[in-house]
């Protein structure tokens, strides 16, 4: 059998293959339970995902390194942004459902008020439309299907390093308007 290759191939064999014993899909490294600490340390994702056996692909691959907080609805993923702290915001963006998608993205930024919380579009289309109009829609990033996980885990980190940024910036902003006044 060949190896998967990316993040949709693994959970396409988990779907086809479930009940199949003899053929087992690699299953990641058990690692020490994390300290309570160092779960504080680490990014949270909020991963709007309908289907539960990619949520389950999520959590197995992305979970050592991140927070996941996964909704299958809206109204959830809004009472989240609410009362936790985010650091990314992964989004399932379906074909007949952009328009939704975009909706779902301005009440994000109202609610999230002035915070920095970057938003990647999950999407099973990429082309050049598509891809224009997410970005106007004010996604700051994108991922077509099939990605890889190194390609997610990348992406991730630029929309931290952009956060990282943006947050940079407002500060020394403030300490500026702060000692002008002095």
């Amino acid at each position: 059998m060949v190896p998967a290759t990316n993040f949709m191939e693994i959970a396409e064999r988990t779907f086809v293959r479930r009940n199949v014993v003899s053929d087992p899909l690699p299953v990641a490294p058990r690692r020490a339970m994390p300290s309570r600490v160092d779960v504080l340390k680490r990014p949270t994702l909020l991963i709007f995902e309908e289907n539960r056996e990619m949520q389950e692909h999520y959590k197995r691959f992305l979970s050592s390194d991140y927070n996941l907080l996964m909704v299958e609805t809206a109204r959830y993923g809004i009472q989240m942004l609410q009362s936790l702290p985010v650091d990314v915001i992964l989004f399932n963006v379906e074909q007949d459902r952009e328009t939704e998608a975009v909706g779902m993205l301005r009440v994000f930024r109202r609610i999230a008020a002035g915070a920095v919380i970057p938003v990647v579009a999950l999407t099973g289309f990429c082309g050049v439309e598509e891809r224009a109009m997410l970005g106007k829609a004010g996604f700051d990033a994108y991922l077509a299907r099939p990605f890889t996980l190194r390609k997610l885990r990348e992406v991730i980190c630029k929309c931290m390093a952009k956060r990282t940024v943006s947050i940079l910036n407002r500060i020394d902003l403030s300490l500026f308007s702060i000692t002008a006044g002095l």
